[in-house]
């Protein structure tokens, strides 16, 4: 105000903690609302606390954020192993992560560096003789490992939605790293610009131990879609949760003969992949077989909502109006849903017909979720 214009910054530590935690537009009444949450988390913070949260937030350049992410980005490291240099060019980051980024501007970041010791100096953190050691010291920027981050880039976004304060996840980088690979490999078969998505779950414990959203990161378009989270079409994959609904209701087993053949309904005539029905056909042959008419036939038979009813329980997301929306072709994936829901859904038929919440977090304050019953152990087994 002093100066009439603006000159720098007008954000406290604490003030830039509660942008970071609730971006909002750069408006004078959202800072009026930063200042006021500002007053709130200094009454239930210590400000060593505070500081800990700035570090862990704050962006350093590129996708980078948190001081940890940055230091062993740039310097290999862990941040409790920087030196005075590496830690005082860090501290100054902050400021302008892109403009003092080290990989990109090492002589504006050698000078943002040595603004930091000097700053240190006035206040008495540091002698004068210690800045110019530091100073004098040159800084070893590491190259940037492109290829690691991509093999992780997706799943660490969906981590942050989760938490933005971020954790230790459960992914296993090496399982993650090998299927991503695997995955990459696999679609260089296909035809061009065929995409894939994977979704690994640990069965016992509900952890995602990998999950590769898209093998072609570097499209700028495509390779942003995250197929592992993404609404879409399911296909068949639904029908062994139909099955699971009738043999539970008890109106199914694997002998029981159903019909495949033609139907309609409403004016639809489904049919199956390769324009062939087979007539009468045991159950566990349909479901094998992936055959469209029975698995309709049996949820027409159990019950639709039955048959959702199931679905939803053993985790599947489905939109609220699946039903209305979809009707009987529900089940060969006329709604869509998710690939990571759908796989815990099929976790929870492996462990016996418990579901539990798919965990994304490892936390000593946090126990496993407790698992609830959703299908008879027995029906489950009866699927593999």
């Amino acid at each position: 105000i002093s100066n009439g214009r603006v000159v720098s910054g007008a954000s406290t530590i604490t003030m830039q903690v509660c942008r970071m935690l609730d971006d909002q537009p750069r408006t004078l009444t959202a800072k009026v609302i930063e200042s006021f949450r500002a007053l709130q988390l200094e009454q239930l913070k210590t400000k060593e606390e505070i500081l800990a949260i700035y570090l862990n937030l704050a962006p350093y350049g590129g996708n980078l954020r948190g001081v940890e992410a940055a230091s062993l980005t740039y310097f290999g490291k862990h941040a409790a192993d920087l030196s005075l240099g590496e830690a005082a060019l860090l501290a100054g980051l902050p400021q302008s992560p892109e403009r003092y980024r080290p990989d990109r501007f090492p002589e504006r970041a050698d000078a943002r560096r040595d603004t930091v010791l000097r700053r240190m100096v006035e206040v008495g953190a540091i002698t004068q003789a210690q800045a110019d050691e530091a100073a004098a010291q040159p800084l070893d920027i590491q190259p940037r490992h492109r290829e690691r981050s991509d093999v992780a880039m997706q799943v660490a976004f969906a981590a942050l939605r989760e938490r933005p304060q971020g954790g230790r996840t459960t992914i296993d980088y090496s399982a993650q790293q090998r299927i991503a690979e695997c995955a990459a490999e696999h679609v260089r078969d296909l035809p061009d610009k065929t995409n894939a998505a994977v979704v690994v779950i640990d069965i016992h414990t509900g952890e995602l131990l990998a999950m590769v959203g898209s093998v072609r990161t570097g499209d700028a378009v495509d390779g942003q879609v995250n197929g592992a989270l993404a609404m879409r079409s399911p296909g068949s994959a639904l029908k062994p949760f139909v099955y699971a609904a009738a043999m539970d209701a008890g109106r199914l087993n694997h002998d029981t003969l159903l019909y495949d053949g033609p139907i309609e309904r409403a004016g639809w005539s489904p049919g199956n992949f390769d324009g062939t029905f087979v007539g009468e056909v045991r159950a566990a042959d349909a479901l094998q077989q992936s055959l469209n008419v029975p698995a309709i036939l049996v949820a027409e038979g159990v019950g639709l909502h039955r048959s959702v009813g199931l679905m939803r329980s053993a985790g599947i997301q489905l939109p609220d109006n699946a039903m209305s929306r979809g009707g009987l072709a529900v089940v060969v994936g006329s709604v869509e849903t998710n690939l990571l829901s759908l796989t815990n859904a099929y976790a929870t038929l492996g462990r016996g017909g418990l579901f539990q919440p798919v965990r994304l977090f490892v936390s000593v304050h946090e126990s496993n979720p407790s698992a609830e019953r959703v299908l008879n152990e027995k029906v489950c087994a009866s699927l593999n």
